[in-house]
Protein backbone atom coordinates (compact mmCIF):
# COMPACT_ATOMS: atom_id res chain seq x y z
CA UNK A 1 0.00 0.00 0.00
CA UNK A 2 2.65 2.72 0.42
CA UNK A 3 4.48 1.89 -2.35
CA UNK A 4 1.16 2.36 -4.68
CA UNK A 5 0.46 5.62 -2.44
CA UNK A 6 3.58 6.79 -3.03
CA UNK A 7 3.69 6.67 -6.90
CA UNK A 8 0.22 7.51 -7.46
CA UNK A 9 -1.49 8.88 -4.19
CA UNK A 10 -4.07 6.30 -4.33
CA UNK A 11 -4.68 2.85 -2.64
CA UNK A 12 -7.35 0.55 -1.31
CA UNK A 13 -7.25 -2.50 1.12
CA UNK A 14 -7.07 -4.27 -2.36
CA UNK A 15 -3.55 -3.61 -2.83
CA UNK A 16 -2.60 -5.18 0.37
CA UNK A 17 -3.67 -8.24 -0.16
CA UNK A 18 -2.88 -8.17 -3.94
CA UNK A 19 0.46 -7.38 -2.52
CA UNK A 20 0.29 -10.18 0.38
CA UNK A 21 -0.92 -13.06 -1.29
CA UNK A 22 1.69 -12.48 -4.14
CA UNK A 23 4.68 -11.86 -1.59
CA UNK A 24 4.18 -13.59 1.71
CA UNK A 25 6.05 -16.86 1.19
CA UNK A 26 9.10 -15.05 0.03
CA UNK A 27 9.19 -12.81 2.90
CA UNK A 28 8.76 -15.39 5.41
CA UNK A 29 11.88 -16.70 3.60
CA UNK A 30 13.51 -13.79 4.01
CA UNK A 31 12.84 -13.13 7.51
CA UNK A 32 13.67 -16.55 7.98
CA UNK A 33 17.00 -16.23 6.43
CA UNK A 34 17.88 -13.11 8.81
CA UNK A 35 17.16 -14.67 11.77
CA UNK A 36 19.33 -17.63 10.79
CA UNK A 37 22.36 -14.90 10.00
CA UNK A 38 20.95 -13.48 13.61
CA UNK A 39 21.59 -16.73 15.07
CA UNK A 40 25.59 -17.28 13.77
CA UNK A 41 26.54 -14.38 15.91
CA UNK A 42 26.03 -16.83 18.71
CA UNK A 43 29.83 -18.01 17.68
CA UNK A 44 30.62 -14.80 19.72
CA UNK A 45 29.72 -16.46 23.28
CA UNK A 46 31.63 -19.87 21.90
CA UNK A 47 34.82 -19.10 23.37
CA UNK A 48 33.66 -17.98 26.58
CA UNK A 49 31.25 -20.63 27.08
CA UNK A 50 34.14 -23.21 26.77
CA UNK A 51 36.62 -21.07 28.74
CA UNK A 52 34.15 -20.75 31.75
CA UNK A 53 34.06 -24.94 31.64
CA UNK A 54 31.98 -27.57 33.47
CA UNK A 55 28.91 -25.35 34.68
CA UNK A 56 28.73 -27.39 38.26
CA UNK A 57 32.29 -26.00 39.15
CA UNK A 58 31.14 -22.38 37.40
CA UNK A 59 28.06 -22.87 40.04
CA UNK A 60 30.08 -24.30 43.29
CA UNK A 61 33.10 -21.69 42.41
CA UNK A 62 32.17 -18.22 40.45
CA UNK A 63 36.14 -16.70 41.25
CA UNK A 64 37.33 -19.99 39.55
CA UNK A 65 36.87 -18.80 35.90
CA UNK A 66 37.10 -15.04 36.03
CA UNK A 67 38.40 -15.06 32.59
CA UNK A 68 36.06 -16.93 31.02
CA UNK A 69 32.97 -14.76 32.93
CA UNK A 70 34.81 -11.82 31.17
CA UNK A 71 35.52 -13.29 27.55
CA UNK A 72 31.74 -14.97 27.85
CA UNK A 73 30.80 -10.83 28.63
CA UNK A 74 32.64 -9.79 25.83
CA UNK A 75 31.01 -12.81 23.64
CA UNK A 76 27.70 -11.06 24.20
CA UNK A 77 28.55 -7.66 23.95
CA UNK A 78 29.82 -8.62 20.33
CA UNK A 79 26.93 -10.55 19.23
CA UNK A 80 24.63 -7.72 20.63
CA UNK A 81 26.43 -5.59 18.50
CA UNK A 82 26.38 -8.01 15.32
CA UNK A 83 22.37 -8.11 15.42
CA UNK A 84 22.32 -4.14 15.90
CA UNK A 85 24.57 -4.08 12.72
CA UNK A 86 23.12 -6.85 10.71
CA UNK A 87 19.59 -5.26 11.87
CA UNK A 88 20.77 -1.89 10.36
CA UNK A 89 22.44 -3.13 7.35
CA UNK A 90 19.60 -5.37 6.25
CA UNK A 91 16.81 -3.19 7.13
CA UNK A 92 15.60 -2.29 3.93
CA UNK A 93 15.46 -6.22 2.32
CA UNK A 94 11.76 -6.64 3.30
CA UNK A 95 11.11 -3.14 1.20
CA UNK A 96 12.84 -4.14 -1.28
CA UNK A 97 11.47 -7.82 -1.58
CA UNK A 98 7.97 -6.48 -1.66
CA UNK A 99 8.54 -3.11 -4.17
CA UNK A 100 10.64 -5.15 -6.74
CA UNK A 101 9.39 -8.62 -6.16
CA UNK A 102 12.30 -10.14 -5.31
CA UNK A 103 13.37 -13.50 -4.00
CA UNK A 104 14.61 -14.10 -0.52
CA UNK A 105 18.06 -13.95 -1.76
CA UNK A 106 18.40 -10.88 -4.49
CA UNK A 107 16.19 -9.29 -1.56
CA UNK A 108 18.91 -9.65 1.12
CA UNK A 109 21.49 -8.76 -1.37
CA UNK A 110 19.64 -5.70 -2.71
CA UNK A 111 18.97 -4.20 0.72
CA UNK A 112 22.75 -4.27 1.26
CA UNK A 113 23.30 -2.87 -1.77
CA UNK A 114 21.09 0.09 -0.83
CA UNK A 115 23.00 0.21 2.54
CA UNK A 116 26.17 0.59 1.03
CA UNK A 117 25.08 3.48 -1.13
CA UNK A 118 23.11 5.13 1.26
CA UNK A 119 24.67 4.77 4.52
CA UNK A 120 23.67 8.15 6.41
CA UNK A 121 19.88 7.94 5.55
CA UNK A 122 19.13 4.42 6.19
CA UNK A 123 21.22 5.25 9.47
CA UNK A 124 18.67 8.33 10.35
CA UNK A 125 15.78 6.59 8.97
CA UNK A 126 16.43 3.79 11.64
CA UNK A 127 17.32 5.83 14.50
CA UNK A 128 14.29 7.86 14.03
CA UNK A 129 11.75 4.63 13.80
CA UNK A 130 14.14 2.80 16.86
CA UNK A 131 13.41 6.11 18.87
CA UNK A 132 9.31 6.37 18.21
CA UNK A 133 9.78 2.62 19.43
CA UNK A 134 11.08 4.05 22.80
CA UNK A 135 9.42 7.00 23.26
CA UNK A 136 5.94 4.72 23.04
CA UNK A 137 7.71 2.34 25.76
CA UNK A 138 8.31 5.30 27.69
CA UNK A 139 5.03 6.29 27.53
CA UNK A 140 3.40 3.05 28.52
CA UNK A 141 5.74 2.54 31.43
CA UNK A 142 4.57 6.18 33.00
CA UNK A 143 0.91 5.95 32.41
CA UNK A 144 -1.19 4.27 34.96
CA UNK A 145 -2.20 0.52 33.98
CA UNK A 146 -5.92 1.35 35.71
CA UNK A 147 -6.76 3.41 33.38
CA UNK A 148 -7.90 1.26 30.56
CA UNK A 149 -8.84 3.66 27.99
CA UNK A 150 -5.06 5.36 28.35
CA UNK A 151 -3.88 1.55 27.82
CA UNK A 152 -6.33 1.15 24.65
CA UNK A 153 -4.46 4.01 23.34
CA UNK A 154 -0.93 3.21 24.12
CA UNK A 155 -1.65 -0.18 22.53
CA UNK A 156 -3.24 1.07 19.55
CA UNK A 157 -0.49 3.75 18.49
CA UNK A 158 2.39 0.84 17.07
CA UNK A 159 -0.64 -0.60 15.27
CA UNK A 160 -2.25 2.31 14.07
CA UNK A 161 0.50 4.83 13.62
CA UNK A 162 4.42 4.26 14.20
CA UNK A 163 4.22 1.02 11.85
CA UNK A 164 2.13 2.83 8.62
CA UNK A 165 4.55 5.85 9.41
CA UNK A 166 7.47 3.29 9.44
CA UNK A 167 6.64 1.79 6.91
CA UNK A 168 6.01 4.74 4.45
CA UNK A 169 9.40 6.58 5.43
CA UNK A 170 11.23 3.06 4.52
CA UNK A 171 9.12 2.63 1.17
CA UNK A 172 9.79 6.49 -0.05
CA UNK A 173 13.43 6.68 0.71
CA UNK A 174 13.56 3.34 -1.48
CA UNK A 175 11.76 4.82 -3.92
CA UNK A 176 13.50 8.19 -4.10
CA UNK A 177 16.99 6.69 -4.24
CA UNK A 178 15.98 4.57 -6.68
CA UNK A 179 15.30 7.20 -9.01
CA UNK A 180 11.24 6.35 -9.50
CA UNK A 181 8.45 9.08 -9.63
CA UNK A 182 7.01 9.51 -6.87
CA UNK A 183 3.00 11.43 -6.37
CA UNK A 184 3.07 15.00 -5.85
CA UNK A 185 0.38 16.21 -4.16
CA UNK A 186 0.72 19.66 -6.18
CA UNK A 187 -0.06 17.95 -9.21
CA UNK A 188 -3.81 17.72 -8.42
CA UNK A 189 -4.33 21.54 -7.73
CA UNK A 190 -5.50 23.20 -10.69
CA UNK A 191 -3.79 26.20 -12.31
CA UNK A 192 -5.08 29.45 -10.46
CA UNK A 193 -5.15 31.22 -14.26
CA UNK A 194 -7.41 28.18 -15.54
CA UNK A 195 -10.37 29.40 -13.60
Amino acid sequence: MAKKASETGDTGIFDMLASSSKNTFRLFFAVLLVNLLLLVGIIFIVPGAFAIGDLNTFIQNPEASVNGMVALGIGFILWIAYIIFLNLVLSLSSYALVIDELGPLEALGEGFRFFKSNKLDVFLIWIITIGLALINGYVNEFIDTGNILFTAITSLVPIAILQPLTAVLWTRLYLTRKGRKLYEPSDLLSDPDSF
